[in-house]
């Protein structure tokens, strides 16, 4: 007995076979569709025989590709991996379990490629992107040329044979062809001479694949100065201004370097201020340096002191000036002169017009930009005080006349200091039995604090001639007296 049958998949005919019993027959045909289901539904024609078949899909990979590009054709090739339990159709080749090579032509600048399978879904695959760096100094000196560093890093499934351009501000400034391998990573050096000192935008573009850009600016150096104060007030701050003459204008690091009242090495950025103080007496030496500008400036510490010339002594705390032109003077902390010129109540000199009490003097002196300002009271004297002085020594600074002195001073009345001194001095005279007694009474005087025997003693002074005259006419008379007395003994 034989049967027959046709058979249909999805209600498309595949084939027929007469079969006899107890055997088997195969058939088989290309179905040309796509599959979208789980599974095919078989169907035997007059026969009541109808079977679900699953279907399993191949399971479509890509194993490696490798993108290729040169000049302005690119092409791809790719490797699929094609797994599964049936024999497949796919891209008009028949594949089971193995790799299947493919190759495509892309246009130019094409940036991702999409295969589609032949009813097995599209598989897509990107062009790689390299990497690229570009490092340059931020800043150069004009003309010095721009020196900067391309640094290109292949991806393992890239290769590129090409132009690399360079841009300089938006214009073309080289072109240099290479051929970079895949995985490969090249360092090319570049040097751009600046034209005139700017801003510089330099992009390096790797054809459509990549690009970087970086700005540097080309600097001209005209001039480094440091701005201090050359004298600075202990105890005050000074402020330091760092200026450099540059185009275009930028903040450049300069290296600072302080000797002196601090020994320090820094970095600050130009036309930038610091501050710096200091409580005692110093010098210090400020250096700047930036590429090849150096600047220098010197600053003191030290003290203005103002001093009045005339100054004798003092009284009371109080300085004693001697009546006449006043002038003053002022010293640095070593006691070294400072040479300019001390004002004393605005006006380089001053003359007192009164003795006694105390006068207010204000002394002022402008150096180098530093002030100073500084208010005296004062008492103003004459130069008898000297003679006042020397008395009071040789007597042993007796407390009447230290007082009278000290009267004088204050109240600016010294004719009593004047009349001690002038008859101290009119009665120095060894030889002189007046002078002597005078000098006497008035020592007396003095220690005790009796004026009344000071005017005695200037009346012994004064009439000393009229005295001495009558000593010598009571001495002739006495003479004559004793003669005459004589003279009548012999008569008898």
């Amino acid at each position: 007995m034989f049967y027959y049958g046709e058979f249909y998949v999805n209600n498309t005919y595949v084939g027929s076979k007469l079969v006899p019993c107890g055997s088997i027959g195969v058939v088989w045909n290309l179905l040309n569709e796509t599959y979208t289901g789980q599974y095919m539904v078989l169907s035997v024609a007059g026969m009541n025989i109808m079977a679900n078949i699953s279907i399993v899909p191949p399971l479509i990979n890509v194993v490696n590709y490798l993108w290729n590009i040169t000049g302005t054709n690119e092409y791809v090739i790719v490797n699929l991996s094609i797994y599964g339990p049936y024999e497949y159709a796919v891209l008009s080749h028949y594949v089971s379990n193995s790799t299947l090579q493919l190759t495509y032509s892309l246009p130019a600048n094409y940036t991702m490629l999409t295969i589609n399978t032949g009813g097995f879904g599209n598989i897509t695959v990107s062009r790689p992107t390299p990497l690229i760096s570009l490092e340059s100094p931020a800043v150069t000196i004009y003309p010095q040329p721009i020196n900067a560093i391309i640094n290109i890093t292949m991806p393992p499934t890239l290769a590129y044979q090409g132009l690399l351009n360079t841009y300089l501000n938006g214009s073309l400034y080289s072109s240099t062809m290479v051929d970079l391998s895949p995985g490969e990573s090249s360092l090319l050096g570049m040097v751009i001479k600046p034209t005139v000192p700017g801003t510089y935008v330099i992009n390096v573009e790797l054809g459509a694949l990549a690009s970087i850009n970086v700005t540097v600016m080309s600097v001209e150096l005209f001039r480094l100065s440091i701005e201090a104060e050359p004298l600075v007030i202990i105890g005050h701050n000074e402020t330091i201004n760092i200026i450099l003459n540059d185009y275009p204008a930028i903040s450049v690091p300069v290296n600072l370097t302080l000797q002196g009242c601090i020994n320090d090495t820094t970095m600050v950025m130009a036309n930038t201020s610091l501050s710096l103080g200091f409580n005692r007496e110093c010098a210090l030496l400020i250096n700047a340096s930036a590429y090849t500008l150096t600047g220098e400036a010197i600053s003191y510490w030290d003290y203005l002191n103002l001093w009045i010339n005339n100054t004798v002594g003092y009284y009371d705390g109080y300085p004693l000036i001697l009546n006449g032109t006043i002038t003053a003077y002022a010293t640095f902390l070593n006691g070294s002169e400072v040479p300019a010129t001390v004002l004393i109540n605005g006006s380089t000199t001053l003359t007192p017009r009164y003795l006694g009490g105390l006068i207010t003097i204000t002394l002022s002196i402008n150096y180098l930009g530093v002030t100073n300002e500084s208010t005296v009271s004062t008492y103003v004297i004459p130069p008898t005080y000297f003679e006042a002085e020397k008395i009071l020594s040789e007597l042993g600074n007796p407390q009447f006349l230290n007082a009278t002195v000290s009267n004088a001073i204050m109240s600016g009345n010294w004719s009593l200091v004047d009349e001690i001194i002038n008859e101290y001095q009119a009665s120095s005279r060894p030889y002189d039995p007046l002078a002597q007694l005078s000098r006497y009474l008035l020592v007396q005087a003095i220690m005790s604090g009796s004026a009344s025997k000071i005017s005695l003693v200037n009346a012994i002074l004064r009439y000393e001639l009229l005295i001495y005259t009558v000593l010598i006419l009571i001495i002739i008379l006495v003479i004559v007296a004793l003669h005459r007395v004589r003279a009548r003994s012999r008569k008898s």
